[in-house]
């Protein structure tokens, strides 16, 4: 079977046989690449009508753009996809990466990164509310490693056992499947509690009225001043569905959009709805464009930097000073 992997570089590398003949392969790639896209699109649209980048678009695009670091980070997991699926040749020049790039992956990347920080981020102020002695951000480390276990062992795991991919050998003690699938138990979803989690609370909590942690590193605070037009009244659960961005994947709508079915339709530009909702206002000086330009750059910057530094420096060096080597993924 290994002529399968089609790149030169690995003619002659073995396929675990758990990998050869998944079920459903097919259905499954083009399933996360149609969500994936679909929810870019409907970002992308979103934030057109605003006129200003939505959390969901930022969160779902960063995500993606950190997907070609990926590759470095299963070379240091053992970690390699089956062959079977639609593949790509762009990151062949990097110096360490696993022999497949499958097409879904950059597609799924955005959307499970961003599922699992809208799920921590929901969660976090509940349990707050429980005990009102603890921070958001020790809410945030408290559920991550609970949550994050629960979300990798379901969903990666079944892949796993299915055949879409696979640990061989992995670090410490595994999964094994009977069909020769491996799941790691400890490394790297230990180490995966940790980025997902500080960028989700950096993200904040949709809906957003004000900058976020990553806008504030960046100083664009210097870029705004107080919105005249924002009611200051506090607002129950219900009322907060009325904001534009209470969904960070599908909102957008103002008040009265929500409320009638045609108004969507009807009125292309929220931006004004939208711009009411928040607690800031761009100053006049500053070109729109520009401050949502620099808002798009840092949390790019943030991701990039953090993604590397947390999750891809770990593992290659893991693997390099373990001398803990895979056939699989020489």
């Amino acid at each position: 079977m290994n002529n399968l992997t089609r790149h030169d570089r690995w003619a002659h590398t073995p396929i675990p046989h758990s990998l050869q003949n998944p079920p459903a392969f097919r259905v499954f790639e083009i399933v996360n690449i149609i969500i994936g896209a679909s929810f870019i699109l409907l970002c992308t649209l979103n934030s057109l009508r605003n006129q200003r980048l939505t959390y969901g678009f930022l969160f779902l695009l960063n995500s993606l753009l950190c997907y070609w670091m990926e590759t470095i980070g299963d070379w240091g997991q053992h970690l390699v996809y089956s062959p079977r699926f639609w593949r790509h040749s762009m990151l062949d020049w990097l110096p360490y990466k696993s022999p497949n790039d499958p097409a879904f992956v950059p597609f799924a990347y955005a959307v499970y990164w961003t599922a699992h920080s809208i799920m921590l981020m929901q969660l976090a102020p509940i349990l707050q509310r429980y005990w009102r002695q603890l921070t958001i951000l020790q809410c945030v480390l408290i559920i991550s490693l609970p949550l994050n276990y629960a979300f990798d062992i379901s969903v990666e795991g079944l892949c796993t056992y299915l055949g879409y991919w696979t640990y061989d050998p992995g670090f410490g003690p595994v999964i094994h499947w009977p069909g020769g699938g491996r799941q790691p138990l400890t490394w790297p979803i230990l180490l995966m509690s940790g980025w997902p989690n500080l960028v989700a609370y950096w993200g904040g909590k949709p809906p957003l009225k004000n900058l976020n942690i990553i806008e504030r590193w960046f100083k664009l605070d210097t870029w705004t001043e107080p919105n005249p037009a924002y009611v200051a009244a506090v607002r129950d659960e219900t009322d907060s569905e009325d904001y534009s961005e209470t969904s960070p994947l599908l909102s957008g709508a103002g008040v009265n959009d929500i409320k009638k079915a045609t108004a969507w339709w009807g009125k292309w530009s929220t931006r004004d709805a939208h711009d009411a909702k928040l607690e800031y206002k761009v100053k006049d000086t500053v070109p729109r464009w520009r401050y949502e330009l620099a808002r798009f750059g840092a949390w790019f910057i943030v991701f990039q930097v953090s993604f590397f530094v947390t999750l891809v420096v770990p593992l290659v060096l893991r693997r390099i000073a373990s001398g803990h080597d895979s056939e699989y993924v020489p």
